[in-house]
């Protein structure tokens, strides 16, 4: 995906092209009972309907802006949210989409220098490939992309259904609100918090590698302690992550040259879980930064 609009949100609900659901004989092909294509109503970039997805008769489209809709309705309702602008990316036809929505100075911080806010993640598909799904976190604001630092605080699934809820979407995400000043109580203690450069290989070598997978966690080593990202140079070796051969890569933002904070550690973490290719991998690697610091670091 790649970035369609970033400005404030008033403008960004007349830019949300729209879907319909439509027979395939609409494109005169023959009568499926079980299938329909979603279509991508015509608007001034585009001539006429593009096809995008097939679906089940039962799929029921939720229109990008009726997420976008719900999404500022929750965020109205966080105190001193302060939200105006809205960044969104979006596949070419824009049958998947991904909104972020930053909130406010009320809701920001810098551990370490670097800004860190709160941000509402919600990502739709119209064309049956994945639920709509949204999440609160903490992100770096110092690349353009972001990076998750701490735990991730909640996270919502809703699948395209008769009946589907958007409100119920974010009932779970608001619960999660009380703990904001915990997280970040826990941001500041992982700044303040000393890790050994042998305690961070054992922890490499042992939970990452066996949460995650060798190369993320040599990736991850490497981070730690050059501030690089990095590759297997050959790609099979046998040999624990943090001592298999790499070719060093570029820097990662705002990683120091050794780490030596828990909050660092988070920090090379949250950059090898943001670039998985996969967003719902790239998800479940976000959401399990915390777990793995448990290992290395007891409140």
């Amino acid at each position: 995906m790649t970035e369609k609009f970033s400005g404030e949100i008033k403008g960004a609900h007349s830019f949300l092209p729209e879907f319909d659901k439509v027979g395939p004989e609409e494109f005169h092909l023959g009568t499926n009972a079980n299938l329909d294509l979603v279509v991508r109503r015509p608007s001034p970039e585009i001539k006429g309907p593009v096809a995008v997805g097939m679906v089940s008769k039962n799929y029921r489209i939720i229109q990008h802006q009726e997420v976008l809709r719900a999404a500022l309705n929750f965020t109205d309702q966080v105190p001193d949210s302060q939200v105006t602008n809205v960044k969104i990316h979006a596949s070419e036809n824009w049958e998947r989409i991904m909104f972020e929505v930053m909130f406010g100075s009320a809701y920001a911080m810098s551990p370490d220098g670097h800004d860190v806010g709160l941000r509402l993640v919600c990502r739709n598909s119209v064309d049956g490939t994945s639920a709509v799904r949204c999440h609160l976190g903490w992100f770096r604001l110092i690349c353009s992309n972001g990076m998750v630092v701490g735990v991730t605080l909640g996270k919502t699934r809703l699948a395209h259904k008769p009946g589907a809820d958007l409100g119920a979407l974010f009932a779970p995400l608001k619960d999660q609100l009380a703990v904001l000043e915990k997280e970040q109580a826990t941001l500041a203690d992982w700044t303040s918090t000393r890790i050994s450069q042998s305690e961070l290989q054992s922890w490499v070598d042992g939970p990452v590698a066996e949460h995650w997978n060798s190369l993320s966690a040599a990736r991850v080593w490497h981070i730690t302690q050059t501030g690089l990202d990095a590759r297997f140079v050959p790609t099979f070796q046998k040999a624990p992550p943090s001592k298999r051969k790499v070719e060093l890569l570029d820097a990662v933002p705002g990683a120091p040259d050794r780490a030596e904070t828990v909050y660092d550690v988070a920090q090379a973490l949250s950059y090898v879980a943001s670039r998985r290719r996969d967003v719902e991998e790239a998800e479940a690697f976000q959401r399990n930064i915390g777990p793995l610091l448990s290992h290395i670091h007891k409140n």
